[in-house]
């Protein structure tokens, strides 16, 4: 069930990109250095992909079915390096992503069809973090997001806490830890994914001794303008009974 959660977020904070970057139906039974063409089944060129030492190597495009170039994309050693571009079928620049050894390492930018600044949104290591910037199409900034609420029940052994935010969404994704240089999410931490916008926690303790501690609250979801919006609350659980 977590998995199937987990599946259907990705669809839902991806759906709106105008095109994938992946390289998808290329065949790979030959891999001589050079540029590979790749055709639909109407014959449509799809994808220029480089090779060198049987690996990508260099530019790659992709195309949109209509002929316009969708993605540009650095490949070295066969993994994403570089910058990686995705353009409307205008021609105008949708993204720019910087890539490290392929993950997103930096910061991504995104703009809208008439060229004005979108979202400028910090990533390390693939990882989304604390600092997103969003812009109105008039050039103003947004600064108003949700907070992360906290609601604390007490059973007979352990605590349960239920987390939400405060713009009542339902996709989103909480973590309970510390951030890499109080910013980004760490890797391999655990994942609690949201069912009908809240999740449940819960802590156990020992009835009669002191629990005294803080969590660090982390929450990751879409926002309105479909940008990866990262934040973080400390909470204090105490009990003296």
């Amino acid at each position: 069930m977590k998995i199937s959660s987990f599946l259907l977020l990705l669809i839902f904070l991806f759906a709106c990109e105008p095109k994938s970057e992946q390289l998808t139906g290329y065949e790979e039974t030959e891999r001589t250095d050079g540029v590979h063409k790749q055709y639909d089944e109407s014959n449509r060129l799809s994808s220029e992909v480089t090779f060198q030492n049987g690996v990508k190597n260099g530019v790659c495009k992709i195309y949109y079915s209509s002929g316009e170039l969708s993605d540009e994309i650095m490949y070295v050693d066969d993994e994403k390096h570089g910058f990686a571009k995705k353009f409307y079928k205008n021609g105008k620049l949708y993204s720019l992503t910087p890539y490290h050894k392929g993950e997103k390492d930096g910061v991504q930018l995104k703009y809208y069809p008439n060229g004005k600044l979108w979202a400028e949104t910090p990533y390390r290591q693939g990882q989304a973090g604390i600092g997103l910037q969003e812009y109105k199409r008039d050039g103003s900034l947004r600064i108003l997001y949700p907070n992360i609420e906290v609601q604390k029940f007490i059973k007979d052994d352990f605590i349960v806490l239920m987390l939400s935010l405060s713009n009542y969404s339902k996709n989103v994704i909480f973590y309970l830890t510390d951030l890499m240089d109080d910013q980004y999410i760490p890797f391999r931490v655990e994942a609690h994914y949201s069912k009908s916008g809240s999740v449940r926690i819960e802590i156990p303790y020992t009835h009669g001794l002191v629990l005294d501690t803080t969590l660090n609250i982390v929450a990751k979801y879409q926002t309105q303008d479909y940008n990866i919006y990262v934040s973080q609350r400390k909470y204090q659980v105490i009990l003296n009974h």
